[in-house]
């Protein structure tokens, strides 16, 4: 029985760093970037989506660039892919 009693205080010793390391993970807050930066999104760490930076707006022009208010352009290809 004597084993039966280290591994109870082991489970219970995982148990509180389980529950020490979900707390760590819920005070996190993470941003992940694509296209260049053209797509943000942030994530906390109880599964919320928040706004990871302010929305850009994008605008067509004539010759099928997409321009962010601060002046950035993609261009797009034929097939409409960057």
């Amino acid at each position: 029985m004597k084993d039966m009693g280290a591994m109870m205080k082991q489970a219970q010793a995982m148990q509180a760093r389980l529950a020490q390391v979900q707390e760590q993970i819920k005070a996190m807050n993470l941003e992940g970037t694509a296209g260049g930066g053209l797509v943000r999104i942030g994530v906390t760490g109880h599964s919320n989506l928040t706004p990871a930076a302010e929305p850009v707006r994008y605008y067509y022009t004539k010759e099928t660039t997409f321009v962010d208010p601060t002046g950035r352009t993609v261009e797009l290809s034929a097939n409409g892919s960057s």
